[in-house]
């Protein structure tokens, strides 16, 4: 949910939560879906801007099982207007090398889908799949970059996320760079369930806040955030895509910090 394609670049101080990210995910869990459908692939993990990715450190027992690459049902979302369509048997899983392929046609579908109307249709009918998929390859290929994916036959959805990558981010603050999936599976509560997995392995990786960039136009992604707990914070840029001047907004959450001494009830010792 959110346009470009930009680099990867980390924030002063977040280097340390980048690499307890990525040891979470690069932890791997049992493989409970056929084979591989869970084991870490050496490296791949990508990254991407309200299109970016980037790191994170290790995942608990209890993290394992659930991202163990086993089918999964998305639980039904309250409110909002979004809940399951149909029943569904879903993997979610981190990225490997080999989905660099599925990754990018999956980014273009979603792209010329939701961005119709948003950016030129010209430049969306243009967008290159081997392009796109050598931007993959590369970024699976950086232990920099973490993306998760939904998968049933296929790969469905995605979510990339580490750390911010904005000059003025403070030490400890996460990004979202993406959530992206096919146009037939919008609205059924998968997208929520990626963002939640994003959401919980940076709080575990000592992220204590999260930021993300959404085209200011898109106003679908910017309600999709605001129920999930993301304000606007002020800030705004400015790029071009296709020869048109797009503006992006932010959008920032406080992050639970699990490492945090919850202070003792009154009466206690």
């Amino acid at each position: 949910m959110g346009p470009g394609l930009p680099e990867p670049r980390r924030a002063h101080g977040a280097r340390r939560n980048a690499r307890q990210l990525h040891g979470r995910l690069q932890g791997g869990r049992p493989d409970r879906h056929g084979a591989g459908a869970f084991r870490h692939a050496a490296g791949p993990r990508i990254r991407e801007h309200a299109d970016l990715a980037d790191g994170q450190p290790r995942l608990s027992a209890r993290r394992r099982s659930r991202l163990g690459g086993r089918p999964r049902r998305p639980a039904g979302i309250t409110g909002g207007g979004f809940g399951l369509t149909s029943p569904s048997r879903l993997t979610i899983r981190c990225a490997r090398r080999g989905d660099s392929a599925a990754l990018a046609r999956l980014h273009i579908a979603s792209w010329r889908a939701a961005y119709r109307g948003l950016l030129p249709q010209r430049y969306l009918d243009e967008l290159s799949h081997t392009a796109w998929e050598r931007t993959w390859s590369n970024r699976l290929a950086s232990s920099e970059i973490h993306v998760i994916v939904a998968e049933e036959a296929d790969i469905i959805g995605f979510v990339s996320f580490g750390a911010s990558r904005d000059r003025d981010a403070a030490p400890r603050t996460g990004e979202i760079y993406s959530i992206y999936l096919q146009p037939g599976q919008w609205r059924k509560g998968i997208g929520t369930q990626l963002h939640a997995e994003a959401v919980e392995l940076l709080t575990g990786s000592e992220f204590v806040e999260a930021t993300l960039w959404v085209l200011s136009t898109n106003i679908s992604a910017r309600e999709f955030y605001h129920r999930r707990g993301w304000s606007h914070d002020g800030c705004t840029k400015t790029n071009s895509r296709g020869g048109t001047e797009i503006i992006q907004v932010r959008y920032r959450k406080r992050l639970a910090d699990a490492h945090e001494k919850k202070p003792l009830a009154s009466g206690s010792t």
